[in-house]
């Protein structure tokens, strides 16, 4: 809830930002979503990390996210894995099964990881 609340909150304030200085509607919105998945991408490995039992879960899950170059190296691969997540479903290929598909490439990639 924390990671996606942020997650949420960043994308809204730099709506509110865009739009309060001016900009058109559709900026902010622009704007909004690589705000939204640089702190989405902040727990990225967050879930499988708390799964396998890790003492410092979030501490574990950053510097994994360190390990695959940061914030920015991460970004682009979280961006094709949303866009099948998120757009998969309108494409025909099963909405659910979409999502699933994403979720399951990010433990892949946990796993890849952590061996």
């Amino acid at each position: 809830m924390a990671k996606y609340s942020a997650s949420f909150l960043a994308a809204l304030g730099t709506w509110a930002l865009a739009v309060g200085m001016g900009g058109p509607h559709a900026l902010g919105l622009v704007l909004a979503l690589p705000a939204f998945y640089a702190v989405e991408v902040q727990g990225l490995f967050l879930f499988p990390v708390a799964i396998d039992g890790a003492p410092h879960p979030w501490r574990t899950a950053r510097a994994m996210l360190r390990d695959v170059g940061g914030t920015p190296g991460a970004m682009g691969t979280v961006g094709v894995l949303a866009s099948v997540m998120l757009l998969g479903g309108l494409a025909g290929r099963g909405q659910v099964r979409c999502w699933c598909l994403g979720c399951l490439a990010v433990v892949l990639w946990y796993e890849d990881l952590r061996t």
